[in-house]
């Protein structure tokens, strides 16, 4: 289902929907359904028998998919021609639209769950859980939702599999290996595996608890999602559904909406071709060089789709994605906050101090510096940052995002107790990371010169 106005996230009032029913492995659509709350010519006060009337829905926008589910399953002319039921519906877990389809179906229907959506809903679950657990970061969750991925992936159609290697992903990520399969590394190099993401994995026994209770409840659920199908087609058709008719300007009031979703629709199922069919239905001739462009971008969409079914796209596109993240965040922590909802009327700004340019000849700074952090693995987090010339000297603690390690704890103190950093049972002011190394760059600005960084081990500065 997609709308002709976005949605705000607590308010849905679009005047106009459509709905796509789409054929699994064909990726064609099989019919499609355009919902009006609104008809121009009604609203100028002309009668329903004088015009073809737009107006064919009165509920709100979030009832427009239910309803449309049960016209395009029940009452499809385009199906009951054909002699052909719906026994097997894919959609995501945002609407009732499953429970209005049996209510008005004398038989039962099998909805499978997109697995997309299944996979967003799990990191959902983990982000509530994040501000319990440090050990749980961006990257950990992540990791947990690419092994659930990985469990749907390889049982597709195999619930009882599927059941058991969901179940077990907090046991492999605790280091509790006994019910892995042949696929963890774990069983061939016991002495020096450690997870690609979370190294030696997770300590914390109630991180354990917590994780148990989400994947026992998601391996209960297995039968919705066996399947491992998506309903990436249906995305694309209202991508392309928008791209004709742009959620800016209202075309619903009229037949131009549902003039262009049938376009859209051809072109889905049949390619530019389609414009030479329709020329020959209402007797003009298509042209030699309509026909020629129609087959050529046939070819291009052919070849498109096959090259992105290809492991080396997958590996590139994945590739770009952690690159474009990995700029994004070196970028912006330098920058400091520069665009946040609200963020000059509820939080004080970092002030972004541009690099500065110095003269060549002037002499260099050494400025010394030292570093205490959560551990000694390469991972570890930062947790103080000290640095001084001459009589100029800077300190800052920031917050960990894992557990701290008992051993470094001993030689620096630091301690993480109820999400405040302790240091020798004190409790210590601690910002961010990106809040800290701002403010370690602020300082070697404000010393005027080009800096030699020179690392301090064995005593602490500050």
């Amino acid at each position: 289902m997609g709308w002709f106005t976005k949605g705000s996230g607590r308010t849905y009032d679009s005047l106009s929907g459509t709905a796509t029913l789409m054929g699994k492995y064909s990726k064609k659509v099989l019919s499609t359904m355009t919902l009006n709350r609104v008809c121009k010519k009604c609203e100028i006060g002309l009668s329903k028998d004088s015009h073809d009337c737009r107006l064919n829905f009165y509920g709100t926008a979030k009832a427009m998919e239910p309803y449309a589910a049960v016209k395009l399953t029940k009452d499809n002319d385009i199906l009951a021609s054909c002699n052909v039921e719906v026994g097997v519906i894919i959609t995501d877990n945002d609407s009732s639209a499953i429970a209005a389809m049996r209510n008005s179906l004398n038989y039962e229907i099998v909805k499978q769950a997109d697995k997309n959506h299944q996979s967003k809903g799990v990191t959902k679950a983990l982000w509530k859980i994040q501000p319990k657990f440090k050990e749980l970061n961006g990257d950990s969750i992540n990791y947990l939702d690419k092994c659930f991925n990985y469990c749907v992936s390889q049982n597709i159609n195999d619930a009882a599999r599927m059941t058991d290697a969901v179940r077990n992903i907090p046991n492999h990520s605790f280091n509790l290996h006994a019910l892995c399969g042949s696929w963890c590394k774990f069983k061939t190099n016991p002495d020096t595996y450690r997870h690609k993401v979370i190294g030696d994995g997770f300590k914390n026994p109630y991180l354990y608890d917590a994780l148990i209770g989400i994947f026992d409840d998601l391996a209960n659920r297995t039968q919705q999602y066996s399947a491992g199908a998506f309903t990436n087609p249906n995305e694309s058709m209202n991508a392309s559904i928008v791209s004709r008719a742009s959620k800016s300007r209202l075309y619903s009031k009229t037949i131009f909406a549902q003039q262009r979703v049938a376009v859209t629709s051809c072109d889905r199922n049949e390619g530019q071709i389609y414009k030479c069919e329709l020329s020959k239905k209402v007797h003009c001739s298509p042209g030699k060089y309509i026909r020629l462009y129609a087959n050529q971008c046939y070819r291009v969409r052919r070849k498109r789709y096959a090259y992105a079914q290809t492991p080396e796209f997958k590996r590139r596109r994945l590739f770009l994605k952690k690159r474009k993240i990995e700029l994004r965040k070196k970028t912006a922590l330098t920058e400091g906050c520069t665009y946040e909802s609200d963020c000059q009327l509820l939080k004080s700004l970092d002030v972004y101090v541009p690099i500065a340019s110095f003269s060549e000849n002037a002499e260099p700074l050494i400025v010394l510096f030292d570093l205490e952090t959560s551990g000694f693995a390469k991972t570890a987090d930062i947790l103080q940052i000290a640095a001084k010339f001459g009589e100029f000297e800077f300190c800052t603690y920031t917050r960990p995002s894992q557990a701290i390690d008992e051993k470094s704890s001993k030689v620096h103190g630091l301690r993480f107790i109820d999400n405040y950093l302790e240091y020798n049972g004190n409790r210590v002011e601690s910002v961010s990371l990106t809040e800290g190394i701002i403010g370690f760059y602020e300082f070697l600005y404000r010393l005027n010169r080009k800096c030699i960084l020179t690392a301090v081990t064995g005593c602490r500065l500050v």
